[in-house]
C-alpha cells in the first residue's frame, strides 16, 4: 500500500463508501506505506509480510488470507494487481461464501507470464471484473476468454485537488518565467522516461528558462538519469524521487507529458487533468479514452519528435495552453464523476451480496 496508482484507488474506494451500507478491511501483501496510513475508512488493516509469492512465502501468505476471510466473513474479496488475484484465488479454492472480484488495472499484454498458465485456476475462482478503461475490457475479455457480461468498466476515482500556482512553484524552487513540463510515473520500460527526457533535449534548445520534474522511482532510475546528464540537461531535469501526493507538482506545472508504451488508465494522465494542466501524451487506447477528442496532444509511443512538437504547441500558445487545461479539467469533472464512479462499485458488491445471501448464507 505504497504509492502507487492501484494502491490509490484502494485508498480512494475505501473512504469513500457508504459507511452505513459497507463494512471494508484491507489486507497489505507484503506491508502498508503511505496509502495503508490514509485508510481512514477501513474497519482493519492487515499486512501478510510475504516478500515473494511463488513459493512457501506465497503458499502461507494463501494460507493466513484464508484464514481473514473466514473470520471476516466477507460477501467480497476484492483483488488489485495480478498477484493480489493469484493469491486471493489460493485463499478462497473450495469455497462460494465470500465472492472474489478482480480489479483490471492494465491491458492483459501487460500481466506477468504466469497468468497464462494460471487462467484456467483464475477463471474458475473469479465471479466478476472490474476494469478500469474499455481498452482494459476488451483486452481482458480477448487474451482470457472472459464473458464480456463478467467484466463491467468502472473508471478511476479522481480527486480534483490543486494549490495555488506560486506557492507550488516556491515550494519546488522553481525560478521566475521557468516553463515547467512534468511527468509522473514509475521508471519502468512501458512508461518511457527516455522519449520524454529526448524531447526536452530538442525544447530547451529553442526554449531556454525550462524545467522538467520527474515524480515516481523504479528500477530504470540511473539510467535515465545518465540519458539526461549525456544530453547537458544536469539542473533542468529534476528527479522528483517517490512523490505522495502529486498536487504541488501539478500545480506548478505549465504542461504534463506522459509517454507510457501502454496504459490501463492512467491516474497520473487523470490527475493532471483535473488540475488544468495540458497534456501531452502517447496515441493508446487508454489515453485516447481519457482525453477525449478535443483535450490534449497525442503523439505516437516511442516518437520523441512528436513528444516535442506537443511541448512546443503549448509552449508558444499560452492562450491555447489554457483552453485545453480547462478543457481537462470540465473532461475530468463530467467523465470520471467520482460520486457516479463510486455507486456503480457499490452496485456490483451488493448484486454480488444478494447471490452470495440468497444461494449460499
Amino acid at each position: 500500500m505504497g504509492v502507487g496508482g492501484a494502491q490509490k484507488q484502494v485508498r480512494e474506494v475505501v473512504n469513500r463508501l457508504d459507511r452505513e451500507r459497507f463494512s471494508a478491511d484491507v489486507v497489505c501483501i507484503s506491508e502498508g506505506g503511505a496509502n495503508a496510513e490514509n485508510l481512514i475508512g477501513a474497519g482493519e488493516v492487515f499486512c501478510l509480510g510475504a516478500r515473494r509469492l511463488y513459493d512457501n512465502q506465497g503458499v502461507a501468505a494463501a494460507g493466513r488470507l484464508a484464514t481473514i476471510i473466514r473470520r471476516g466473513r466477507y460477501h467480497v474479496a476484492e483483488a488489485y494487481l495480478p498477484s493480489a488475484h493469484l493469491l486471493c484465488a489460493m485463499a478462497l479454492a473450495g469455497t462460494r461464501r465470500t465472492a472474489l472480484v478482480a480489479a483490471r488495472r492494465h491491458v492483459a499484454a501487460l500481466d506477468p507470464r504466469w497468468m497464462g498458465p494460471a487462467t484456467a485456476l483464475l477463471n474458475r475462482a473469479t465471479w466478476f471484473s472490474i476494469a478500469n478503461s474499455r481498452a482494459v475490457k476488451r483486452s481482458v475479455v480477448e487474451r482470457y476468454g472472459v464473458p464480456a457480461s463478467r467484466v463491467a468498466v468502472v473508471g478511476n476515482i479522481i480527486e480534483m485537488t490543486s494549490m495555488p500556482r506560486e506557492d507550488a512553484r516556491r515550494e519546488l524552487g522553481i525560478g521566475q518565467g521557468e516553463f515547467v513540463i512534468s511527468a509522473a510515473a514509475s521508471f519502468s520500460r512501458v512508461k518511457d522516461y527516455p522519449t520524454i527526457v529526448r524531447a526536452f533535449a530538442g525544447f530547451m534548445k529553442a526554449h531556454g528558462r525550462s524545467v522538467l520534474l520527474l515524480a515516481g522511482d523504479g528500477p530504470l532510475r540511473p539510467a535515465v538519469a545518465a540519458l539526461a546528464a549525456s544530453l547537458g540537461l544536469d539542473g533542468q531535469v529534476r528527479f522528483l524521487g517517490t512523490v505522495a501526493d502529486v498536487s504541488t507538482v501539478l500545480s506548478a506545472s505549465d504542461a504534463f507529458v506522459h509517454a507510457s508504451l501502454s496504459e490501463g488508465l492512467s491516474n497520473a494522465v487523470l490527475e493532471a487533468m483535473a488540475a488544468g494542466v495540458p497534456v501531452v501524451a502517447t496515441d493508446i487506447p487508454a489515453n485516447r479514452e481519457a482525453l477525449g477528442p478535443d483535450c490534449g496532444f497525442l503523439f505516437g509511443p516511442g516518437d520523441w519528435k512528436g513528444c516535442l512538437e506537443g511541448m512546443e504547441r503549448y509552449a508558444s500558445d499560452g492562450r491555447l495552453a489554457a483552453e485545453a487545461g480547462k478543457r481537462c479539467r470540465r473532461r475530468v469533472a463530467a467523465a470520471f464523476d467520482s460520486t457516479a464512479i463510486l455507486k456503480r462499485r457499490e452496485r456490483i458488491y451488493r448484486r454480488l451480496q444478494e447471490v452470495i445471501d440468497g444461494g449460499y448464507r
